[in-house]
C-alpha cells in the first residue's frame, strides 16, 4: 500500500478461517506486528492496576465502541 504521501510500505494481514469466515488476526506494518504491540502495552497496564482492572476497562471502551457504532 501507499502512505499518505505516496511512499510504499509493505503490509501483512494474518488472516484465519474461523467457521467459515475468514478474520483479520493480525496487521504487521513495516515489521512491526499490531498483536505484539499489544501484547506489550497490556501486559504493562495490568501491572500496573490488576488484571481485573484491565478486563473491566476493556469491556468499557468495548461497550463505548459498539454503542457509537449504532
Amino acid at each position: 500500500v501507499n502512505n499518505e504521501r505516496g511512499e510504499q510500505v509493505i503490509l501483512f494481514l494474518r488472516l484465519e478461517l474461523h467457521q467459515q469466515e475468514w478474520k483479520i488476526v493480525d496487521v504487521n506494518v513495516e515489521g512491526i506486528s499490531l498483536v505484539v504491540t499489544a501484547r506489550g502495552v497490556f501486559d504493562e497496564e495490568i501491572n500496573r492496576t490488576g488484571l481485573d482492572a484491565f478486563l473491566q476497562h476493556l469491556t468499557e471502551q468495548n461497550n463505548q465502541a459498539a454503542t457509537n457504532h449504532e
